[in-house]
């Protein structure tokens, strides 16, 4: 009798009626204490797999800073001061200069032709001038450098280097 009051005492303490009801409690936390250490694997499986991603990803945004830095380079001061008024990011900088760069073009053309565009008869033939660098060289040093740069830099002058490769002998 005294150990029936003492089970009593002890599945009270337990907050339960029965033994029956005692296991099925324990059942239900060992499921429980399973069901979250599988979430917990499948949490540390998405992490593992999310790791080289997020890695690619920052050697990506490290190329385009530099890319950007390169472009923001070349600029003069009044270009770059607009590039960066108008963009923040490494990659919007980029955009903004492909946007811009026409305009830019365009502003450094002559306003008005002279009256007359023919040499005098005593002027020495005009000096070709030259159009800018060689995209190609350029293109290829890159290429040995760092390849990606070199891959956004084709991007940019696909047609000159294309252009000036085919003219090479």
């Amino acid at each position: 009798m005294r150990l029936a009051q003492k089970e009593k005492q002890v599945l009270k303490e337990l907050g339960v009626e029965t033994i029956e009801q005692a296991k099925a409690n324990l059942a239900e936390l060992k499921k429980l204490e399973q069901e979250r250490m599988t979430e917990t694997e499948r949490l540390k499986a998405r992490v593992a797999e999310l790791e080289p991603i997020a890695k690619e990803r920052d050697e990506y945004k490290g190329a385009i800073a530099a890319r950007a830095a390169q472009e923001l380079a070349a600029l003069s001061p009044e270009q770059r001061a607009a590039v960066e008024g108008i963009a923040s990011t490494p990659s919007a900088q980029l955009k903004a200069i492909e946007t811009l760069r026409p305009t830019w073009a365009k502003a450094a053309a002559p306003i008005a032709a002279p009256a007359s565009t023919t040499p005098a008869p005593s002027a020495p033939p005009a000096a070709s001038t030259t159009s800018g660098p060689n995209h190609y060289e350029v293109w290829q040093s890159l290429k040995k450098t760092n390849p990606i740069a070199a891959a956004s830099y084709l991007d940019l002058h696909q047609v000159e280097i294309v252009n000036l490769k085919n003219a090479r002998p």
